[in-house]
């Protein structure tokens, strides 16, 4: 499909990293606008850096609902960031934001192996995820998946949780919203992170679990759901993670397809989730 995109950059560690790190941005903004994006605005030189402000296919930047994904990837200082919005636009000063950093050329020196770029887009769900690999061990030194929380039809509050934001499926492995509402004083905030829970989850901080190897049941994946949090669901549910699935650690090789348009990116090196998400064919830069 037209509006499903992705690729394969690889990043080789050392002085021309800066380099190399404003090349991948440059094909991320070129893969999103071409996938069919919304773009609000962009800039690619000038005080405060590169970026580009983007929603869903078809959306505007009046659409400030919470179920309308709304992101904006930026390059300053050699890094580039990732920003989940609630909002009319991510340089307003009205709007919830949380970001993650995903690249820092800071972090690949000279005499590192070399770092495999995967990212994947899609304008018509809104969704996008972004993994960076150590291509002689296979661990993943970055993984970010933005994506939407899939509504309950019984539940249609606005304005108390933001439907969509970053799993974070490294460090924290946690989802971030834009924002949540506060219980008890109304008052929004983007100060909210959310623990995962699934029925392939560890307990180990989010970590997938590994199948004891007498195990009769078969190699398998499960939803990824955020768990309800005292401050911010006694009026909503928080809901599961649209088109991410969860795996058992050992079943799957990096990009096993499990189903046309699903694959694994499983946990090699400790400290990521390993998780099966969409995809099509990779066009390798």
């Amino acid at each position: 499909m037209a509006n499903q995109l992705t690729f394969k950059k690889t990043l080789v560690p050392g002085a021309t990293m800066p380099a190399q790190v404003a090349s991948l941005y440059a094909s991320i903004k070129a893969y999103i606008t071409n996938a069919g994006f919304s773009v609000l605005s962009f800039r690619d030189s000038g005080i405060g850096g590169t970026y580009i402000d983007f929603m869903r296919a078809g959306a505007v930047a009046a659409d400030t609902s919470d179920d309308c994904p709304h992101w904006a990837i930026s390059l300053a200082s050699d890094t580039i960031t990732v920003q989940c919005v609630h909002g009319a636009a991510f340089d307003d000063v009205a709007a919830y934001k949380q970001s993650v950093d995903v690249i820092d050329a800071a972090i690949y020196t000279t005499g590192m192996p070399d770092h495999l770029v995967r990212f994947y887009c899609d304008a018509a769900t809104g969704m996008f995820w972004l993994y960076v690999t150590n291509t002689s061990t296979g661990a993943h030194t970055g993984a970010l998946v933005a994506t939407s929380l899939r509504r309950y039809p019984a539940d249609t509050t606005q304005g108390l949780l933001c439907r969509y934001g970053l799993l974070e499926a490294r460090l924290s492995r946690q989802f971030l919203p834009a924002y949540y509402a506060d219980n008890t004083t109304g008052a929004k905030s983007s100060a909210c992170q959310f623990e995962l829970w699934s029925p392939l989850l560890g307990d180990d901080r989010g970590l997938s679990p590994k199948r004891h190897p007498a195990s009769p049941m078969p190699a398998m994946s499960a939803p990824v759901f955020i768990q309800a949090a005292a401050y911010a669901t006694s009026a909503c549910m928080p809901g599961e993670l649209e088109r991410v699935q969860m795996l058992p650690d050992g079943d799957y090789t990096l990009e096993q397809v499990l189903t046309p348009g699903i694959m694994a990116l499983p946990n090699v090196g400790p400290g990521t989730l390993s998780l099966a998400l969409p995809y099509t064919t990779f066009t390798v830069l």
